[in-house]
């Protein structure tokens, strides 16, 4: 046998503030025995909350009822007369009312028709979620301000290329960050996008590949001692020149005896 439907209270009467509770002693929902909230009026001329209304007619789906009866008598419903009922919603959003965190501390009290905002936007108790969507963090609204400023997920701009990122991520950021100032081994100050193409070009305590490497030469030389380099070997360069043109001419004869030998063949 499938249960009744639980229907949660919305709105108690005991929220509302004691001059405005008497005049509501007869807008209470049969369902949920709460204040109505968004209330509707059946074709029995029933009124109920319209969130209890609507569990009411999905528990009664769920039952594969063939005919849907009004929750207050065996009467089938005509569900096409079913309507809004603002008349007792602008008599209650007229209504004095606590807030729902009078408990916690907040000392608000204003008619009911803005109550729903002071919840969401203003009430410095009503507990919420970190603005950010990557922080699981829950505090009150009052506190949110001190969480921010220590959250590690709020999003910042770098001071070096404003990119805009999280706290988190700045600490690795600055580490790879194309604008941030760096200084190279020689001294010389540049940003880190520069780096690579400062080393290759300019900084004379880069390491280099001899002038004479393509002779054989295999000597790594600072930028700033090439020439002390080139003076002090002079002769060991002039014998790796040697050396290489001797081989490669040997190998040019070799190549021209190969060709000779192929046209001779041929004859």
């Amino acid at each position: 046998m499938q249960q009744s439907p639980v229907y949660p209270i919305q709105l108690s009467l005991l929220n509302f503030t004691e001059e405005s509770r008497p005049k509501l002693q007869e807008y209470i929902c049969p369902l949920c025995k709460g204040i109505y909230i968004d209330p509707v009026i059946d074709s029995c001329a029933h009124i109920f909350c319209k969130k209890c209304f609507v569990l009411y007619l999905s528990n009664q789906r769920k039952e594969n009822k063939e005919q849907i009866i009004c929750p207050l008598g065996n009467i089938p419903l005509n569900l096409s007369k079913i309507k809004d009922f603002d008349f007792i919603s602008d008599i209650i959003k007229n209504q004095k009312i606590y807030c729902n965190n009078k408990d916690k501390g907040c000392q608000w009290i204003g008619l009911y028709e803005l109550y729903n905002n002071h919840m969401k936007d203003d009430c410095p108790y009503q507990e919420i979620k970190c603005k950010n969507d990557e922080c699981d963090c829950h505090m009150l609204r009052k506190d949110y301000a001190e969480h921010e400023k220590e959250c590690e997920y709020s999003l910042v701009l770098c001071p070096q290329c404003n990119k805009s990122l999280t706290k988190k991520r700045m600490k690795e950021h600055d580490k790879e960050c194309p604008k941030k100032k760096v200084k190279c081994v020689c001294g010389v100050e540049l940003y880190r996008e520069d780096l690579e193409k400062h080393k290759e070009e300019e900084c004379i305590e880069e390491e280099m590949e001899c002038s004479f490497s393509v002779y054989g030469c295999k000597e790594k030389i600072k930028r700033k001692e090439i020439d002390k380099h080139n003076k002090e070997v002079i002769q060991k360069h002039n014998n790796y020149f040697i050396s290489w043109f001797s081989d490669k001419r040997k190998s040019m004869n070799e190549q021209l005896i190969q060709k000779r030998k192929r046209i001779e063949d041929k004859k």
